[in-house]
């Protein structure tokens, strides 16, 4: 049985059974003052056919609270109702059609009623379902942090989400209506995107760069689908972007950071390493490494102190950017050693590298107090060496070579310049220097 017709607590039962039973002694009454011998008053003498037609009220009243089953009960209790009056009481042939065919009728007025409010009520649920639905999602598209889009196979953007202007800088007016390749960067992206929707239907976290309303550049991913009408041809995408500027720029900080050196901003030995395994091939060679490192950097360190120190090592740093090529690969990768890969470079490229380098450490120490003083390595892989370790030994090697061959004249060099610094910090510690 229907939830709302069990329980003897639901209150519409209980006021269908007082109308029943009300209506069922006024149904008999007459019959029963007559059995009794007793005159039937004239309020309580109705025609037999108003008093069948009275049960109509508790079926609509059933119709209306319990539907269908309501009309069921109640068709069957009016039934129990009707047939001993016309079975036993009436005097009339054929006494039952009448009642049987009111019952039938109200039933099926009854059912009619039923059916009807039935799907009022479904329907009124369903508007209510869809617009509860609606506002969900429509809260859901306003509040979105990522960009919910729609847009036209010719790119025409038909819809998109308020956090376009978070995104952008757009308001959505400012964009409906628009052609989305007007926000590419990178038109060949667009291009490539296209494809992938025609071969695969849909992409996620498909990476792009859009211009912000600013000009500044927005890396964003995109999660789209192609929807199509019922002949399968499209007609539309749908989809999401989600602004990843700042993750990209944190990841690009730390691949950075994993592979330069944090004093001078060149590679550190990690990348070198890495890279000179990579050119470490025929198509490269001749490939050339020098090793250069500063002479008396401790000492220096030591005594005029670390910042100094530092200070040398980012000018060296500077020297070597100034006199390589694009292509070239300078790296820190030591406390004061640094080493430079030249790609396609042979022996004669080499010593025009080093002069290079020699000739502007000169013009850098003609200008600064703090000189520079430097010794140089090389060696060149044309396939004679089994491996890159053997060829940065043996630059390390023609590095100390040099280093040992004019040690006098470097170290002359280093005091020199220690007393010149000196003497500008403090003149009485020139003085004592001397």
């Amino acid at each position: 049985m229907n939830k709302k017709m069990s329980g003897w607590r639901n209150p519409h039962l209980g006021y269908i059974t007082v109308i029943m039973i009300v209506i069922a002694i006024f149904y008999y009454l007459p019959s029963i003052i007559t059995f009794m011998g007793g005159e039937v008053p004239n309020w309580v003498i109705f025609p037999y056919d108003l008093h069948r037609s009275l049960f109509f009220i508790p079926m609509l009243y059933a119709a209306y609270k319990f539907r269908v089953k309501g009309v069921v009960v109640i068709t069957v209790i009016s039934m129990l109702i009707f047939l001993p009056r016309a079975l036993f009481i009436s005097p009339y042939s054929y006494a039952l059609v009448r009642p049987v065919i009111f019952v039938i009728s109200f039933s099926l007025l009854g059912f009619f009623l039923a059916i009807s409010l039935n799907n009022i009520a479904e329907r009124k649920k369903a508007e209510e379902e869809l617009r509860k639905s609606e506002e969900k999602y429509r809260s859901i598209f306003e509040n979105i942090q990522d960009v919910y889009s729609e847009v036209a196979i010719d790119g025409t953007i038909l819809e998109v989400s308020p956090s376009i202007q978070a995104f952008g800088g757009y308001t959505p007016k400012e964009v409906l209506g628009r052609s989305l390749a007007d926000f590419y960067v990178y038109p060949e992206q667009r291009a490539a995107l296209l494809k992938r929707l025609r071969l695969e239907g849909g992409v996620n976290d498909y990476e792009v760069v859009l211009r912000h309303k600013t000009g500044r550049e927005i890396t964003c991913t995109f999660s789209v689908k192609v929807m199509t009408d019922t002949s399968g041809v499209p007609v539309k995408t749908v989809g999401t972007m989600r602004d990843i500027t700042e993750r990209k720029q944190s990841e690009e900080k730390i691949k950075y950071i994993g592979f330069h050196d944090t004093l001078t901003g060149l590679y550190n030995r990690a990348y070198f390493e890495e890279e000179i395994k990579r050119l470490n091939t025929q198509r490269e060679y001749p490939l050339t490494i020098v090793m250069t490192d500063i002479n008396g950097l401790k000492l220096v360190n030591d005594t005029l102190g670390h910042d100094k120190g530092d200070e040398l090592l980012k000018n060296l740093a500077k020297v070597l950017k100034s006199v390589s090529r694009e292509g070239d690969i300078i790296a820190r990768i030591g406390g004061d050693e640094f080493a430079v890969i030249l790609p396609h470079a042979d022996v004669n490229a080499a010593k025009a590298f080093c002069n290079r380098f020699r000739d502007a450490c000169k013009r850098y120490n003609s200008k600064t107090q703090l000189k520079l003083s430097v010794a140089l390595g090389y060696a060149v892989q044309s396939g004679q060496y089994k491996d890159m370790e053997s060829v940065l030994k043996q630059a390390d090697e023609n590095m100390y070579t040099e280093k040992l061959s004019d040690t006098a004249s470097r170290e002359k060099h280093i005091i020199d310049t220690l007393r010149t610094v000196l003497a500008v910090r403090d003149p009485h510690t020139g003085e004592h220097a001397e």
